[in-house]
């Protein structure tokens, strides 16, 4: 959250669909979210978690990588990656960060796990990553599981549609008293809240794509945003 800016839910919710290229959407449009957050243990990938990590830690815990830029506005994004292994079994991990709502240290919004030869991605713009272990969660979602083992770990998808299965969690939250923007969005609670506590509304997901040999491509993003 940064500020002073000021974002309606829509429009907030419009942003961070926006920094996952539009994948979700249709998803958005269609489907309920689960009310709540996505869990704790698929929150981070390879040491690095969402909304705690930036460009400079990432830097830090697994080697120099370049960011770069694309698009502006609703659509501005940071991007920075690291390929993982040796052709042909190369794996691309992503990071992305919101122009707009990423902070000026483009903190992680976005991580991207998928297999290089399906990526899309110019592999001249990746780091060599320090360690090649896999990169997965915590809570063991990795390349090659399952569609059965992925249920396992996550349950029924809110919804299902192609080679994707796809998790989507939303909430509302107070915003801590000991946060840094509280007393800003204190100071408006009449006008943006009723004269209730302030508080933001976060966005979460999870897109899984599989194909005969299991996940080809996992996508974790988590956002939480000023309401006003």
């Amino acid at each position: 959250m940064r500020l002073p800016t000021i974002l309606s839910r829509h429009h907030a919710t419009a942003l961070l669909l926006a920094s996952l290229g539009g994948l979700f959407q249709e998803l958005h449009a269609q489907s309920k979210p689960v009310a709540g957050d996505i869990p704790k243990s698929m929150r981070q990938v390879s040491g690095i978690t969402l909304g705690v990590d930036s460009l400079a830690s990432v830097n830090s815990k697994l080697g120099q990588a370049v960011e770069w830029h694309t698009g502006d506005a609703a659509e501005s994004e940071w991007h920075w990656c690291y390929q993982i292994g040796a052709s042909p079994q190369i794996i691309v991990l992503m990071f992305e960060s919101d122009g707009e709502m990423g902070t000026a240290g483009h903190s992680v919004q976005t991580i991207r796990v998928v297999r290089a030869a399906q990526s899309g991605v110019d592999l001249h713009r990746c780091a060599q990553m320090r360690s090649n272990a896999p990169p997965r969660t915590p809570g063991g979602l990795r390349l090659g599981l399952s569609r059965t083992a992925v249920q396992a770990l996550l349950g029924t998808p809110v919804r299902a549609h192609g080679d994707s299965l796809v998790y989507v969690w939303e909430a509302k939250e107070l915003i801590p008293k000991t946060a840094a923007t509280y007393s800003y969005w204190n100071s408006r609670r009449k006008e943006c809240y009723g004269g209730d506590e302030p508080f933001s509304w976060l966005y979460a997901q999870i897109t899984v794509r599989i194909d005969k040999s299991g996940i080809y491509e996992f996508i974790l993003g988590r956002s939480d945003n000023a309401t006003c």
